[in-house]
């Protein structure tokens, strides 16, 4: 019965790889950057009480070169609100710098959000349409915005 173990191990660990593979990958939530959309209504939030937070991002999609923008936040303000905001006075004052946020076929791209966090650890991902404190952000948070390129149709 023993002598049996060495030839079914190595059979259970490749079915339990094949089982993981099948996990699909979990689902993080896009934004998307509408220059037209309204802005968020500023007189109803509290612009006394705020933090400074910090974007880590590329000028343009696919640059090796993170930038590191600071910017003030309230706590109540959703994260997209303040990175639409961000864009938009980004790209009005250094136009010869701007933030891509259209790929080559004028489409939008997603935004993920997460934290700057070693290499160790796993990634925390923010919900954009969460408050900063809804998703727990503090003074000096770090929030690398990535990129996400839309899929096109398929070619058959």
């Amino acid at each position: 019965m023993i002598a049996v173990i060495p030839f079914l191990l190595p059979y259970f660990f490749w079915q339990s790889y094949q089982a993981w593979l099948v996990i699909p990958p979990r689902q993080y939530k896009l934004w998307h950057y509408n220059p037209l959309a309204p802005g968020p209504d500023l007189a109803r939030m509290d612009l006394n009480n705020f933090m400074v937070i910090h974007f880590l991002m590329t000028r343009r999609y696919g640059e090796d070169l993170y930038h590191d923008f600071s910017s003030k936040a309230p706590y109540q303000m959703r994260l997209s609100d303040l990175f639409a905001i961000f864009i938009t006075d980004y790209n009005k004052l250094k136009p010869d710098q701007s933030l891509q946020y259209l790929d080559g076929q004028g489409q939008a791209f997603g935004w993920l959000f997460y934290a700057k966090q070693p290499w160790w650890r796993p990634r925390h991902y923010y919900n954009p349409d969460y408050t900063f404190q809804d998703n727990f952000l503090r003074q000096g948070s770090k929030i690398v915005a990535q990129r996400v390129p839309v899929a096109g149709p398929e070619l058959e």
